[in-house]
């Protein structure tokens, strides 16, 4: 093209491919904060995707027919970037769990390219810096609405309906972690995650403080003025979502950013500098010390709080975990899968460390760390030459400003557009009801809130952008320094967040950082690095490269995967209600209405699995798909792209993937040897062949026996062993395996995975969930009835006895089952009488007395004194116990603690039931 006028085409082309940025600029900032952080495969993930590579492409366009040729990214930054992700490339070869890491790495690359399109519009476009900080810090200002109204309607909402019975809860939320999570308050907008909302209004308001800093600079008068007010209005909405969300550790990052925009802000005095530096240095190491020396133990128990202790652990377990392989890591995203082999007895489960830094070198080796390090201190160093030749290009390109403008708005409004109809964030769904005639008072609200969203996104736009425009007049681009100094201040204040939580899963907060990095760390225009060719070639084929990571596998295997939540959240409430009238569950119609939900949801799932062929997880969910119609009656099924086979033979090979897939997720063991059990009582109680049902209890004993390799510390596996076993007629292994479990039991603090979970937890997680709790029953009393059995084994069976027990009570009381009762006697009378046999055989194990005060607590619900004087009994028992039998002072506290709660919650509802 020529390009030897103003008008040329070739000018034209590169003014048409920079509005083409900023619309589509605009529409990423709009949606990644609103796709779900912490699922990769949902079709507004796809979106946002195709919006990155879409707006780096434009962005290489521009730079492409800049007409003076030059590298877009430093040398020193091609460096880190292309260090940074060479490890993320050789993690992704060794990674045990593709189907995190492979979106994991996608995102990683699609970083690179935001930086890269970010310092292509800052050479091409100057003036597009603080009209894209504007887009941020609007999209925070929606955010930050979303908070508070999660807070003040959606939340106390939620717990009526919840109260009425006309909203039932996810099995997820129905566990203690899950109620306590729920009724925390804890906000977190369109993230999912309370920090990583907070950690992304942190970015916002360090932006803004900027944005205010050039307006003040740029303000004709000195004293406060309109402008002044309306940035301290916005600061107000942020800084209210950022409180609301409770993140501890964002409130303390956002505190650092404050001091590095102070420090950046300083005359340029010597010897002044030195102080500032020195005293920053200073608090960061006595920071990171303190953190050191906190989580080593060595400044006594909990001195930070509780959060923070359950952090220690974390971060003690992902310590041993780098240090097991400290070179290349685990693999890239291993650390949830991998986290249970190197879990700590006072651990509690994750699947991140709480510490980035700490999981970059557990996954990618000690490189890992110091590369992403490297990639900020490139980028945070780099100061853009103002030169003479940068005020002539910013006159030369001022007369597109408004156009820009309008383009970024257009954008944003468009992409809540594109969100409305795909995307269930910022009440949406609502809206389709009001528009669909189908709206009752609270979808009205919800519907009301959706629309507002965008409206206030608009108008936070256009009136901060007026202020902050400094190249709508030309003006020289040392006029946004307090921009740069801003976003520089956001990048250490996330820096300094990742040493307490896990950004690197918050995608709309690196993004920013990338994209927002990029442009700070712009070479200035005419350099002397030309690029080469290969190296312009790059962009594109990066590009290309992640349409199918980025775009094509969220969007296609996230739309089945939600229709499948949706059918099965469908077959919930249709249960529930169900329940609520009376209606047995054992009609034709409820069975075949059950069915054909089931059918639909393996069709979904297989549709999953389809296009994500190498993600475990979604070969375990198809594999738990089947096996649910097989229990439904179904002999076989023809799968969507095959002919019609035995549904054994389906669930068998999905279960093959799955542990090819994530060789490391106890998942899979656990479902598998659920399978082998009912295949083996299936086989005995059907067909009476004993022979083939002992064989499918061994298989399920080995893949217990797996899972118990997996998970060490979790007693779950040890007691469906022995259920296994106990089946197969071994009652002396049984024993044994039960007996392990006990001794795991009484080292762990975890409620998830802990026995006396039972005693205060609606859903707690230790229970074996086979479905053959009677049958366990049955066996264990039969033993136990044995004359003569031997004192341990005795005692282990009754340990045994105690969970299934409590398995059988809560799922009464769930009404699991409406029209028969699962147990013939009173359950907590039967536990409390199984405890008091346990004291019996083992007088000195503190452990079993204090199973005897957590049921006699739950027994006699009313009476206080009883309660009293069982957990003294207990605490003496603890008190007079050898070191290496003693429960952990921590745990015995915090189950006499829930076990009273829980009382007290079953004394309420009985005094209030008719």
């Amino acid at each position: 093209m020529s390009d030897a006028t103003p008008g040329g085409r070739r000018a034209e082309a590169r003014q048409a491919l920079l509005l083409g940025a900023s619309l589509l600029g605009a529409m990423f900032l709009v949606a990644r904060p609103a796709a779900f952080q912490l699922d990769a495969y949902t079709p507004d993930a796809g979106l946002a995707g195709l919006l990155a590579l879409a707006f780096a492409l434009c962005a290489w366009g521009a730079a492409a027919l800049s007409p003076v040729p030059q590298s877009v990214l430093r040398p020193s930054l091609r460096a880190a970037v292309a260090l940074w992700l060479g490890l993320a490339a050789a993690g992704l070869l060794r990674s045990p769990n593709l189907h995190a890491a492979l979106p994991r790495a996608g995102e990683y690359l699609g970083y690179a390219l935001l930086l890269y399109a970010g310092a292509a519009l800052a050479r091409a476009r100057p003036g597009l810096l603080p009209l894209l900080a504007c887009a941020l810090v609007a999209m925070g200002c929606v955010e930050a609405f979303e908070g508070a109204w999660q807070k003040h309607v959606a939340l106390p909402q939620l717990y009526r309906e919840v109260a009425s019975g006309e909203e039932v809860l996810s099995a997820a939320l129905l566990g203690q972690q899950g109620q306590e999570r729920l009724r925390s308050m804890e906000i977190q907008a369109t993230f999912g995650n309370a920090n990583s909302y907070a950690a992304y209004l942190t970015v916002a308001l360090l932006a803004l403080a900027g944005l205010w800093l050039d307006a003040r600079g740029r303000a004709a008068r000195g004293g406060f003025s309109p402008a002044d007010l309306l940035h301290g209005a916005v600061l107000l909405l942020l800084g209210y979502g950022l409180w609301i969300s409770g993140s501890k550790g964002a409130w303390a990052a956002a505190a650092a950013g404050a001091w590095f925009l102070f420090l950046q802000r300083q005359p340029e005095d010597a010897k002044r500098a030195r102080v500032l530096k020195g005293l920053t240095a200073a608090g960061a190491c006595a920071g990171v010390l303190l953190l050191v020396l906190a989580a080593s133990g060595a400044l006594g128990e909990a001195p930070l709080g509780r959060s923070m202790e359950v952090r220690f652990e974390y971060w003690r377990a992902a310590w041993a975990m780098g240090a097991d392989k400290p070179l290349l890591g685990q693999g890239l995203c291993a650390f949830g899968d991998t986290y249970p082999q190197f879990k700590t007895a006072l651990g509690t489960e994750t699947q991140q460390a709480h510490n980035d830094w700490l999981q970059l070198w557990a996954e990618l080796g000690v490189l890992a760390p110091l590369a992403w390090g490297l990639l900020w201190f490139v980028v945070l160093r780099s100061r853009k030459a103002e030169t003479a030749a940068d005020a002539a290009h910013a006159a030369g390109v001022a007369e597109k400003a408004r156009r820009l403008d309008l383009a970024i708005l257009g954008g944003g409004l468009l992409c809540f557009l594109m969100l409305f109809l795909v995307s269930d964030a910022l009440s949406f769904p609502d809206l389709w009801l009001v528009l669909a005639g189908r709206a009752e008072g609270p979808a009205k609200l919800g519907a009301a809130a959706a629309v507002f969203a965008p409206l206030l996104f608009a108008a936070a736009f256009k009136l901060l952008c007026p202020l902050n425009t400094s190249y709508a007049h030309g003006e020289a681009p040392e006029r946004e320094a307090g921009l740069r100094a801003g976003l520089r201040a956001a990048i250490g204040a996330v820096l300094v967040h990742q040493l307490v939580d896990f950004d690197l899963t918050a995608q709309a907060v690196i993004a920013a950082l990338f994209l927002f990095g990029g442009m700070l760390a712009s070479p200035a225009p005419g350099g002397n690095d030309p690029p080469s060719r290969w190296r312009w070639l790059l962009p594109p084929l990066a590009a290309l490269l992640l349409v199918p990571v980025a775009v094509v596998i969220p969007a296609l295997s996230g739309v089945p995967r939600q229709a499948a939540w949706q059918i099965e959240d469908e077959a919930r409430y249709a249960q529930a209600r169900a329940k609520g009238a009376g209606t047995a569950h054992d009609t034709n119609e409820l069975a075949e209405r059950r069915l054909a939900a089931r059918e639909a949801i393996a069709r979904a799932r297989e549709g999953a699995f389809a296009w994500a062929p190498f993600d475990g997880e979604a070969a375990l969910e198809l594999a738990q798909a089947y096996y649910t119609l097989r229990v439904l009656g179904a002999p076989e099924w023809r799968p969507a792209n095959g002919v019609a086979r035995p549904l054994d033979e389906l669930i068998d090979e999905r279960l093959a993937d799955a542990a090819r897939l994530r060789p490391r997720f106890t998942g899979v063991p656990l479902l598998a040897g659920d399978i082998a059990v009912a295949r083996g009582v299936y086989e005995r109680m059907a067909t009476g062949d004993k022979a083939t049902a002992e064989k499918r209890f061994a298989e399920a004993a080995a893949r217990y026996a797996r899972g118990a390799e997996l998970y060490p510390l979790a007693p779950l596996f040890d007691l469906a062993r022995g259920d296994a076993l106990l089946l197969a007629g071994d009652a002396a292994g049984a024993a044994e395996s039960y007996a392990h479990a006990w001794g795991t039991d009484g080292r762990i603090a975890d409620r998830n995975t802990r026995l006396s979970a039972v005693f205060h937890d609606p859903r707690p997680g230790c229970l074996p969930r086979h479905g053959f709790d009677r049958e366990i029953l049955v066996f264990l009393d039969a033993r136990l009835a044995v004359p003569g059995i031997a004192k341990d084994e005795r005692f282990t069976l009754r340990v045994r006895r105690v969970s299934v027990l409590a398995a059988l009570r809560i799922r009464q009381e769930a009404g699991a089952h409406p029209n028969s009762k699962l147990l013939d006697a009173d359950a907590d009378a039967e536990i409390l009488a199984t405890c008091r046999a346990l004291c019996e055989d083992a007088p000195s194990d503190p452990h079993a007395w204090m199973f005897l005060a957590a049921a006699t607590t739950l027994a006699y619900p009313g009476n206080e004194d009883a309660a009293k004087q069982a957990w003294e009994a207990a605490a003496q028992a603890r008190k007079d116990a050898p070191a290496e039998t003693m429960v952990p002072q921590a745990v015995f506290d915090e189950v006499r603690q829930q076990t009273r709660a829980a009382a007290r919650r079953a004394l309420e509802a009985s005094e209030s039931s008719p």
